[in-house]
């Protein structure tokens, strides 16, 4: 799965699919020193997959 191929927003997806999208964005930030995952107001700890996608791309 390609980092930079997400698109949607975390809201949309529930259960084992976000906790895949978490794992991925974790180790993207040890990879390439980058920080994904913030705490917001009712959805902490979830990177949405534009983050991740953006973030992969800054960090190619």
């Amino acid at each position: 799965v390609s980092l930079l191929d997400f698109n949607g927003n975390m809201s949309q997806v529930t259960g084992e699919t976000t906790l895949l999208y978490k794992e991925i964005a974790r180790n993207v930030e040890k990879t390439k020193k980058i920080k994904i995952i913030d705490f917001g107001i009712g959805q902490p700890d979830l990177p949405t997959f534009k983050r991740i996608r953006d973030a992969a791309k800054e960090a190619l």
